[in-house]
């Protein structure tokens, strides 16, 4: 079952760089990243130092793109659907870090019970 990663982004680059570590040290390494950046045309600074932070990471297998204008949060969801082409999605903000074994763990949830259609994850406050 293919795997895609969906990160939506709204001024994100101070913790942009946590959460994509995040999915390079994951366990199962066969996903894709897709990245949609919601910050506003104006924040100039703000779009080049995600830009920077993704440029770093690739070695991962991510699709970057910035919204034209500013979709709200909804928008910016839904556009990330719309983008994505796998079986399995997973939403990660761009503030959110995942254990080592996260993608493997909703991979196999899938791929056990083959009646599941949604998880949700646990959140952790720390």
């Amino acid at each position: 079952m293919t795997l895609s990663v969906l990160i939506p982004i709204y001024k994100g680059s101070q913790t942009l760089r946590a959460t994509l570590d995040s999915l390079r040290a994951q366990n199962d390494s066969d996903f894709t990243i897709i990245i949609g950046n919601d910050t506003k045309k104006e924040d100039q600074d703000e779009l080049r130092k995600v830009r920077s932070v993704v440029k770093s990471f690739s070695d991962l297998k991510i699709t970057y793109r910035e919204n034209p204008a500013n979709l709200g949060c909804q928008g910016n969801f839904q556009k990330l659907v719309d983008m994505a082409e796998s079986s399995i999605v997973l939403f990660l903000a761009h503030d959110d870090i995942f254990s080592e074994d996260a993608v493997k763990i909703v991979r196999n949830a899938f791929e056990k019970n083959k009646g599941v259609g949604f998880l949700i994850r646990p959140y952790f406050w720390f």
